[in-house]
């Protein structure tokens, strides 16, 4: 992926992630070359382009899958160009796979759960015992999974399973596009 323009500053709050001069090279072959960007939060944005273009490279960058050969990268002002994949996920950026394996007898909810669990703070005991912590942090969970599922317009069909939602014989093109995850996400869950 050659360069790109340079991008518009962000109006109002500052980039929520921001990239400078973004490269990878895989054995001289240049699949990123001063990539350049700037998120402010709240935003969407997609990344298209042909095969062999650096999108997946770009991703894997992102997310801490790769390092770049050259570059920053910068989350809510601090640099985690070097950061290993598990450090980025704990801020909130991950990257999904197209061949993503959902819990199909699960209800749409159950799934969005699960995918924030990974940022829970969780204690065996707490959960073991359902204490009072584990059934508040349940239900901040779910809390959040409603807001996540009405941003994206999916929250008449939370209760519903994962499988009957995505593969309903009567679903339309555009209901099977909203089953199909996004390929890299940065959210943030909480505060801060």
């Amino acid at each position: 992926m050659t360069a790109s323009p340079r991008p518009p500053a962000p109006t109002g709050d500052a980039a929520l992630l921001e990239v400078r001069g973004l490269s990878r090279s895989f054995r001289g072959l240049k699949a990123l070359s001063d990539y350049e960007l700037a998120l402010r939060a709240g935003t969407i944005h997609g990344v298209i382009g042909p095969n062999g273009a650096g999108k997946t490279t770009l991703f894997h960058v992102l997310s801490g899958f790769l390092r770049p050969s050259a570059g920053e990268i910068r989350f809510d002002g601090t640099d985690i160009t070097a950061r290993p994949a598990y450090a980025v996920a704990r801020l909130g950026i991950a990257r999904t796979f197209q061949n993503i394996r959902l819990f199909g007898d699960m209800p749409v909810i159950d799934n969005v759960k699960a995918g924030l669990q990974a940022r829970a703070p969780r204690s065996l005991v707490g959960t073991l015992l359902t204490s009072p912590g584990f059934r508040r942090q349940e239900q901040q969970l779910t809390d959040r999974a409603r807001e996540l599922l009405t941003l994206f317009g999916l929250d008449e069909q939370r209760d519903q399973e994962q499988e009957e939602q995505c593969h309903a014989p009567d679903l339309t093109h555009k209901g099977r596009e909203r089953c199909a995850p996004p390929a890299f996400a940065v959210v943030r869950v909480g505060g801060g």
